[in-house]
């Protein structure tokens, strides 16, 4: 094939009956010429040698015809020599100077002859074979071919083109007659086009939604046991990401426990996994910690790595996302660290664009939660880079509110809130509404200490509306704190404001969250202090501070300790 850019020559389409007079004088050439066209823009000597009933001396005489008309240019020597015609135009009137099924034929022998002779194109371009198979009328193969299109694209990150490779073998499979083969071929296709969906669109767009929608009725007729699992996937997952963990924790139990009847530890990795996850988010770090465990026992790297094919990330890397969050809560911290690199790393080790970009952004809320701006700079800005190079619009919108922060904490308030309001409306827009409560707190912490209280104050009954009505409690404290710190700045005497930092704390103990417990506890007890009431501060935080066994350089522990040294 011919590389580098191709020169357009301007040839105007009055000239089309012109350039068919040229060829309809000369039927050999014209024939070479037909061949060419369906090959492509640019065609190789040996791949049309290889499909010509022309002799070699007739064939090379037609080329060099071809050429000296000027409708070819022409690279090298046969058999090593390329071709590509001057202009779309010539290829176009040569092409459409065939017969449909001369056209069918042709297109046939093509794809036959990449197939059987030339592996080396039919391998690293798998589409160019399913496309002269399509254009042969040969859906079998061409639906075949366009699987492996999109599993080689998967596998290259280029999702994008994933995307288009398996929707085309959908489309051809929904006009052929119904049958069980049809509906298997069907079934796996939309299980395959998951992942790139998710990765390029992101979790709870219309696409994704209505390819398990479709996917659904397909596992019930076909009685396929193993193939509902990663539709069952797709059920737990639009809640999820939608913030609705009181339908996730529902359709993840049930995954598990259909994983727990299957003899595939693969499957009941997931559902521990996802199970786990669920639990995380609903203000359960406990328990939900114990399900990402057993599903990190469960790991085998060999039999396993392949599922983040199947379920859109990597099984180890998404448990370890979500454990180390949980471990952050229970006041593992540097613990909690350790799983969060370990996550991105597991996820770079297998190259999945996907599970890369999803480590990056779990670790990264959880680097955000613990208010750590160097660190944060470096993992949202290496998702924020990511999200740009594969043009992967929904991992974007997570990296622009933590880079927003980040400029808020370094005095640049104004763009950084913007920045992460223009995203958390985006995110509302599109129902995915996991991540968005733990931005609208950050953004009403930095405005309340900015005074502007009205404005933080309804960033606040935004945030709630969404944790508690959607059971997704994991920010519930934070929720309850914030707003005490935000009425008793605006107040100091608020009763309101100290009965939502009790809240807080309370909520924080209920969900085991010591790290969450004593956050609460400091911003209560600087409402002590600043009555004066430095017993009663120190008795707040000296005992939760107490229990920590590690995390002493993070900016809570410091914090608490600098409190207890000033108040002692």
């Amino acid at each position: 094939m011919l590389t580098g850019p191709l020169q357009e020559f301007a040839i105007p389409a009055t000239l089309q009956d012109s350039l068919l007079a040229r060829l309809e004088r000369l039927p050999s050439v014209k024939e070479v010429a037909q061949l060419g066209a369906a090959i492509g823009r640019e065609f190789p000597y040996k791949l049309l040698a290889a499909v010509s009933p022309m002799s070699e001396s007739d064939l090379k005489w037609a080329l060099g015809r071809l050429a000296s008309a000027e409708l070819i240019f022409s690279r090298g020597t046969p058999p090593a020599a390329s071709y590509v015609f001057k202009h779309a135009l010539v290829q176009d009137t040569a092409y459409e100077t065939m017969l449909k099924s001369k056209r069918q034929q042709l297109h046939g022998r093509i794809a036959k002859a990449l197939e059987d002779e030339f592996p080396e194109i039919a391998d690293a371009q798998p589409e160019i074979v399913a496309h002269h198979y399509t254009e042969a009328v040969a859906p079998k193969a061409a639906v075949t071919w366009w699987g492996r299109a999109g599993d080689l694209a998967i596998k290259r990150s280029a999702d994008t083109e994933a995307v288009r490779h398996f929707s085309r073998a959908i489309e051809l499979l929904q006009r052929e007659p119904e049958s069980r083969e049809r509906d298997e071929g069907e079934l796996a296709m939309r299980i395959k086009l998951s992942g790139p969906l998710i990765a390029t669109r992101g979790y709870v767009t219309p696409e994704l939604a209505e390819n398990y929608a479709n996917a659904w009725p397909l596992c019930s007729k076909l009685k396929e046991e193993k193939a509902v699992f990663p539709v069952m996937y797709g059920q737990w997952v639009i809640p999820y990401v939608r913030g609705d963990m009181a339908a996730a924790l529902v359709n993840s139990e049930r995954f598990l426990h259909r994983a727990e009847q299957q003899n595939d530890t693969g499957l009941l990795l997931m559902g521990h996994r996802i199970y786990g996850s669920s639990l995380v988010w609903r203000g359960d770090a406990r328990q939900g910690s114990e399900h990402l465990r057993q599903a990190l026992s469960l790991y085998n790297g060999t039999e396993h790595d392949k599922l983040a094919y199947v379920f859109s990330q990597h099984p180890r890397t998404a448990a370890l996302a979500h454990l180390c969050l949980a471990l952050q809560h229970l006041g593992f911290i540097d613990q909690a660290m350790d799983a969060g690199r370990q996550a991105i790393a597991d996820a770079k080790r297998i190259g999945h664009f996907n599970s890369i970009a999803y480590s990056l952004c779990f670790v990264s809320l959880l680097i955000m939660l613990r208010r750590d701006v160097s660190t944060l700079k470096k993992t949202a800005g290496e998702l924020m880079q990511l999200a740009k190079q594969y043009h992967a619009s929904y991992w974007a919108l997570w990296a622009k509110p933590m880079l927003g922060w980040i400029a808020a904490q370094e005095g640049n308030i104004e763009t950084g809130i913007r920045q992460m309001h223009e995203s958390v409306e985006t995110l509302q827009n599109q129902n995915a509404n996991l991540w968005v409560p733990q931005t609208l707190l950050l953004e009403a912490e930095i405005l309340g200490n900015a005074k502007q209280y009205q404005h933080a104050y309804s960033l606040l009954d935004t945030a709630q509306a969404l944790i508690e009505p959607l059971d997704q409690r994991f920010y519930e404290a934070e929720l309850h704190r914030v707003r005490g710190t935000v009425l008793t700045a605006e107040k100091s005497n608020s009763p309101d404001g100290v009965q939502s930092l009790d809240r807080a704390i309370d909520v924080a103990r209920r969900q085991n969250s010591r790290f969450l417990e004593l956050r609460a506890c400091v911003s209560k007890a600087r409402v002590w202090r600043d009555r004066g009431l430095h017993g009663d501060a120190l008795k707040i935080v000296a005992p939760v501070y107490r229990w920590f066994t590690e995390g002493f350089d993070t900016v809570d522990l410091r914090e608490a300790r600098a409190f207890l040294e000033a108040v002692a």
